[in-house]
């Protein structure tokens, strides 16, 4: 398995939505618009992780440069690519982009219940900070909360 890394491209859009449902099913899926917005946004990055041209995996991040503040929006890896360290180095990427525009501390939202997620998170070196009561709008894996996790860079 050879795993390239790269920034998106408008064309990448229609991967990454295949990618985010494949990943979350139904109504818990981000919409094409949402993601749309992710990847156009001037103060985003999107990149992507590659196995012979196809996309298996993206982050989506953004940053408050004036404030310090960097925000990991999603992270989503194909199942079948999952406990790889796909993620782990999408994340690492990510951080050290943030880094070079003096970002000093990442924030992100994950689901109480997402315990895969957490675990990573944690494995980047990521805090809790709060909890977030009804953060998502509908219930998946039996949950609405969030934690409020960071990382100071």
């Amino acid at each position: 398995m050879s795993i390239q890394y790269r920034k998106a491209v408008f064309s990448d859009l229609n991967e990454i939505y295949s990618v985010e449902t494949a990943c979350f099913p139904g109504v818990y899926a981000y919409s094409k618009d949402l993601l749309r917005y992710f990847l156009e946004r001037i103060d985003g990055w999107t990149i992507v992780a590659l196995d012979s041209n196809c996309l298996i995996g993206f982050i989506m991040a953004s940053a408050d440069a004036s404030k310090g503040i960097g925000h990991i929006d999603t992270v989503d890896i194909l199942p079948a690519y999952k406990q790889r360290g796909i993620a782990k180095i999408l994340i690492k990427k990510i951080e050290d982009k943030m880094k070079s525009i003096g970002i000093k501390k990442i924030q992100l939202e994950v689901r109480t219940t997402n315990t895969p997620a957490i675990t990573l998170y944690k494995n980047s070196g990521y805090i809790f900070e709060k909890v977030l009561k009804d953060y998502y709008f509908h219930s998946y894996l039996d949950s609405r909360d969030a934690y409020g996790m960071v990382k100071d860079l």
